[in-house]
């Protein structure tokens, strides 16, 4: 993680200084707990990463218009209904609405994904079974 390392190096003060101290570098993980735990660091770097998330959503959704953004992953910190994924997500959110089109700003929803870690998975068996129904000629919706 560059920018905490930077941070640190710059002679910032953080729980994160330790960490970096017991391991070679530190982790996402790391930098959420210790935002959890109050770091004011760490918080500061976990929402710049949902600055700049919502930098790039943003040049996405210029070019493919979607109606829906879906966050998945590891790096939602929490997710929906955690205090932190809830900051992130908002922070993002926040960051993303005023760089939009008016038009798109309006329909645009942005949200965790519902199946967390699975989603993946789930989405590549549903792929599946479709192309087995297609193969087997059975009807599919």
């Amino acid at each position: 993680m560059g920018r905490a390392s930077d941070a640190l190096a710059g002679g910032r003060e953080s729980t994160l200084s330790e960490t970096l101290s017991s391991t070679e570098s530190l982790t996402p993980l790391a930098i959420a707990q210790a935002a959890e735990a109050g770091d004011s660091l760490a918080l500061e770097i976990v929402l710049e990463t949902a600055r700049y998330l919502a930098l790039g959503i943003g040049t996405l959704i210029h070019i493919v218009d979607p109606g829906c953004v879906v966050l998945g992953g590891a790096m939602n910190f929490g997710g929906a209904g955690h205090p932190l994924g809830e900051q992130f997500l908002q922070k993002v959110r926040d960051e993303l609405r005023p760089r939009l089109l008016p038009p798109l700003r309006k329909l645009l929803q942005v949200e965790f994904a519902k199946l967390g870690g699975d989603a993946g998975y789930i989405g590549a068996a549903g792929l599946a079974r479709l192309e087995h129904l297609k193969q087997c000629d059975v009807l599919v919706p």
